[in-house]
């Protein structure tokens, strides 16, 4: 394709559509290409896709989908895509079971020894993975300061409350990525730490100055400015004191145009988050944000689910995009694609793979945090919790596949004399409740594994039951763990970080006494 040389330059049509076509990420609900992301992508030229769980089963079906992706969008535009995912660690993990998955971020960041090392070798292992499976774009780190205790769509997201903490571990992060030759990208500009509101159901607003930002929010990402990252993420997020407009960040020139790129000097890619959240579909609806999006400096637009929004934001961007402007950013996606995309991807061999995993595992099992002295177990324990739960669209659906009072139990089989599992619902009644304390009469201790226990009443109130009922407890946070606040100081308190498979056998290993949860706590309210 031709590049723009001034004035004189004129597109046809088709040029102008693979040139809109680039200035979107959308998705699609299935495991395969469907008839209508298709159609979608030959009639308007859709350049970069973006992928989530529902989209992929394992490693083979994913390698197969992202070749037959990048296929289809080169025979129809001539340029390879942005094929993206969330794959952050922990509780926000796009790939499959059988892929390698790292800890999150605060899980990293909760190591006591080598916690750099760890955090620029984890994310370095993800993008070898990734791009051994035709990923090529990560939609991390995290850089948001986790300084808001009732914030649920962030918490263990974040490496920390302290913004230089998150600096330092985020820039190891981006220098990670970028070793393999991985895009990544920082989010969720300026700051989303500082809500209670979740996104992707309303709007949050942030009563902060400019100057305020600066000293907390702003300062990870300057630090993953001078890291490199290539691209940066909007959050949907309104600031009053700094544009009165009402409009949130990803529409608003004044934090895009004017403090990202002209007061922070970036000239990488700016994505906005997905236009389909709440915050924008139920405002200003997500085809007029998308536009307004661009006329604010942003480079892509993300409508993540609907390729029918996405086809109607294309029509009318079409007709109404400034020249001027859509080959501005045009040009920097493509420069950024020929940095990225046009080298050669170096093979993931078994024996490099598998040395890997075997570190991931060992350090999973490293990030475990005794913050409350965990209590004896003795011979007959009793272990109780509910199934994970979606706790904000941007965690993965639920999964059945972990649970922790039945996978306690198995993993306490031959060990004690016997084992109690009790699954809880999300927010147990009071009788529910009385029925658990009636259950663990008999026990030696109850273990409880919580799962974002301080947003459920109900998890609380089944603790404080059990304290008054049984000599030996102990609290497992399975997520944010700021329900340990609420705890009796004779409760055993463990962050675990992250309700998956993958943590079981390292969390019994440590209720057992076989091994030693030695991390550090890094999220605010929250204390050894």
């Amino acid at each position: 394709m031709v590049a723009p040389k001034g004035k004189e330059f004129s597109m046809t049509d088709n040029e102008r559509r693979i040139r809109i076509g680039q200035r979107f990420i959308t998705g699609f609900p299935e495991d395969h290409v469907t008839d209508e992301f298709r159609s979608m992508v030959k009639k308007w030229k859709i350049g970069n896709i973006i992928l989530f769980q529902h989209n992929i089963k394992s490693r083979a079906q994913l390698k197969a989908l992202t070749k037959e992706l990048e296929d289809l969008v080169v025979s129809e535009t001539g340029i390879k895509p942005f094929i993206a995912i969330d794959q952050e660690g922990g509780v926000v993990t796009r790939l499959p079971s059988d892929a390698i998955n790292v800890p999150g971020a605060m899980a990293l960041s909760s190591l006591r020894e080598n916690c750099e090392e760890a955090i620029f070798r984890c994310a370095s292992i993800t993008a070898k993975e990734m791009l051994s499976l035709g990923c090529t774009l990560d939609f991390a780190p995290d850089c948001d300061v986790n300084n808001n205790p009732q914030n649920r769509v962030i918490g263990v997201r974040s490496y920390s409350d302290d913004p230089y903490v998150v600096a330092k571990n985020s820039s190891f992060a981006i220098k990670g990525y970028l070793s393999q030759g991985l895009v990544c990208c920082a989010k969720h500009f300026p700051g989303h730490g500082d809500t209670s509101v979740d996104s992707h159901i309303g709007l949050p607003v942030i009563e902060k100055s400019l100057e305020e930002l600066e000293e907390v929010e702003l300062v990870p990402f300057r630090a993953s400015i001078e890291a490199g990252v290539p691209s940066i993420m909007t959050s949907h997020i309104a600031f009053p004191k700094i544009d009165d407009s009402g409009l949130p960040s990803t529409m608003n020139r004044t934090i895009i145009t004017g403090i990202l790129r002209e007061r922070l000097g970036f000239d990488g890619l700016v994505f906005t988050d997905c236009l389909e959240m709440g915050a924008i579909k139920q405002n200003w609806g997500t085809v007029n944000g998308a536009l307004m999006a661009f006329k604010a400096g942003v480079d892509i637009a993300c409508i993540s689910h609907t390729p029918s929004l996405a086809c109607e934001a294309c029509d009318i961007a079409f007709e109404s995009v400034d020249d001027a402007e859509l080959n501005e950013s045009f040009m920097r996606i493509v420069l950024a694609k020929d940095r990225f995309l046009s080298r050669r991807i170096p093979q993931y061999n078994v024996v490099e793979r598998e040395f890997d995993a075997a570190y991931v595992e060992r350090i999973r099992a490293r990030t475990l945090t005794e913050v409350h002295k965990l209590n004896p177990l003795g011979s007959f324990p009793a272990f109780v919790g509910c199934y994970p739960f979606v706790v904000t669209l941007a965690s993965n659906p639920e999964n059945k596949t972990a649970c922790f009072p039945v996978a306690m139990k198995e993993l306490f089989e031959g060990r004690t004399i016997g084992a109690t599992a009790i699954v809880t619902s999300v927010d147990p009644t009071a009788e529910e409740i009385k029925e658990v304390c009636e259950k663990c009469h008999s026990n030696t201790s109850v273990t409880i594994g919580t799962y974002n226990g301080h947003s459920k009443p109900g998890q609380i109130a089944l603790i404080k039951a059990l304290e008054k009922t049984m000599a030996c407890v102990n609290v497992v946070a399975l997520r944010n763990p700021f329900e340990f606040s609420e705890l009796s100081p004779s409760t055993g308190a463990l962050a675990a970080y992250e309700y998956s498979p993958m943590i079981m056998a390292p969390i019994a290993a440590v209720l057992s006494g076989n091994a030693c949860a030695d991390g550090i706590t890094r999220l605010g309210g929250v204390h050894e």
